[in-house]
């Protein structure tokens, strides 16, 4: 039995984006992060949600074929 990693493939194409835009940000509490999160969430395009959902097989074939261990982009 082939044990996956623990981040999904959407929560690649999801967070990724997130990380970069947060990078150097400060957050004077948890709500001022919840709503930049929030903010960058709603402002993405249809095709950053189309995209990703599209790129899904794909990224599950690399892990097949990596045999589950993590894939370094």
């Amino acid at each position: 039995m082939t044990v996956l990693p623990v981040a999904s493939d959407s929560d690649y194409h999801l967070f990724r984006p997130l990380k970069h835009f947060l990078r150097g940000k400060t957050f004077a509490n948890y709500n001022d992060l919840k709503t930049a999160v929030t903010d960058f969430f709603a402002s993405q395009p249809l095709e950053f949600w189309t995209k990703g959902i599209e790129e899904l097989p794909n990224r599950w074939v690399k892990v097949i074929d990596s045999d589950g261990d993590n894939i370094i982009d």
